[in-house]
């Protein structure tokens, strides 16, 4: 089968870029021909592999004279939000991705299309692709988008209805999708997320450091919570012997905002952007992983981590919870903690964050003694993680491409 893979956005650096990376990874080990058209600005070309027929629409300078357009307000490179284009600038976008997509086709001749977001990009496909299957995967993050009321956004949902299979991550974003879209909720098929167990594995620590490690992995900005973070590990390390690892990138205000924070307290290492390879080499040197995420669709990087072995404190993502079962949310591996339901960051208060952070570090402290007590994250947890190997993923999107 001839797969062409579509996502509007830097196919690296963000949960649906390292979602896509990996369901082209699993198609080409089962023998399928791979594609991808995918948005870069110019001189950012990611690493994408000889094995796939690229197809790349370059803002900044040659398709578009403005930076990338990103799915979420705050993105990991230099971006624009979608809410900022007037019409003209969305009829070019149209036009521009309209061609690129005919381009694509023409030349890797697709007897199959799989497109992330339930966006723009995706609403153009059938007009120009009406006889070739339309699968669409939905990451939530455009779900946050569309509920900002865009003047585009009935043009969309038009589009949108006319693709063949929906995919969704978790069942609220399933409901949210229906709810929109105006599509049956038994259409929609929930694949969850995964993770590559090649990458991805528990070592078998016997070491003990004089430090517990922390690691957060994502991007650097105020809606993942990276800066209270930063201020629960400074409360902390008047109490215990701790090293944080921030592993990601970010632009703009906040991330530089996070950066002199980081510098500021002292033992904290920051590593920028690193490869998933490198991801799993550091977890596997780490205690426990922090998500402090004011939103998330579902974030691969939790399972990643309770992969490798580490114990997790995270916010509560709906989609996660449901996903991981209760099996492994009742382990004690994994501990919840409740975050301000605001639509917007900066519609959360002060007072809002400052209890946050209380609870964070309530949990985070009982994690902290787990590693203490020399205590391991359980067998069970770590084996019933790998039902969620991108493996298993690939395997109900086949079963229904197929």
């Amino acid at each position: 089968m001839r797969i062409l893979f579509l996502i509007s956005q830097l196919p690296e650096k963000t949960g649906s870029g390292t979602y896509t990376m990996n369901l082209m990874k699993e198609a080409i080990n089962r023998g399928h021909k791979v594609g991808l058209l995918y948005g870069m600005n110019l001189g950012e070309a990611p690493y994408i592999g000889d094995e796939v027929s690229k197809f790349p629409v370059i803002f900044n300078g040659i398709d578009f004279d403005y930076p990338l357009l990103g799915m979420s307000d705050n993105m990991p490179y230099i971006s624009r939000s979608f809410d900022s284009i007037n019409e003209d600038e969305f009829e070019e976008y149209k036009l521009v991705f309209s061609e690129k997509i005919k381009d694509a086709i023409k030349d890797f001749r697709p007897n199959l299309i799989i497109s992330n977001h339930y966006f723009i990009m995706s609403s153009l496909v059938k007009k120009v692709a009406k006889d070739i299957k339309l699968c669409l995967i939905s990451h939530g993050s455009e779900l946050r988008q569309l509920n900002k009321d865009l003047f585009f956004n009935e043009e969309v949902r038009e589009g949108i209805r006319k693709a063949d299979i929906f995919f969704s991550l978790g069942k609220d974003d399933a409901e949210k999708i229906s709810d929109f879209f105006n599509i049956p909720l038994e259409k929609i098929i929930l694949i969850g997320g995964g993770y590559d167990d090649e990458i991805f594995y528990a070592s078998n620590k016997v070491e003990e450091g004089s430090h517990i490690e922390l690691v957060y992995c994502g991007k650097l900005s105020f809606e993942k919570g990276v800066h209270c973070l930063l201020r629960v590990f400074d409360h902390l390390s008047k109490k215990y012997k701790l090293k944080l690892t921030l592993a990601g990138s970010g632009e703009g205000k906040e991330a530089e905002e996070i950066l002199r924070l980081a510098e500021m307290i002292g033992s904290v290492r920051v590593l920028g952007y690193i490869t998933q390879t490198q991801v799993g080499d550091v977890f596997r040197e780490s205690d426990i992983f922090c998500l402090p995420s004011f939103y998330e669709g579902l974030s691969l990087t939790n399972i990643e981590a309770l992969a490798c072995g580490l114990y997790v404190v995270t916010t509560e993502i709906k989609s996660l919870i449901e996903r991981l079962g209760p099996e492994i949310n009742e382990s004690g591996d994994i501990l919840y903690v409740k975050h301000p339901n605001k639509f917007e960051y900066k519609d959360i208060t002060p007072e809002e964050i400052v209890d946050f952070e209380y609870a964070f570090a309530e949990k985070l402290s009982i994690q902290i003694e787990k590693v203490l007590r020399g205590e391991f994250t359980s067998k069970d947890t770590i084996s019933s993680i790998k039902r969620f190997s991108w493996k298993n993923i690939f395997d109900l999107i086949e079963k229904e491409i197929i």
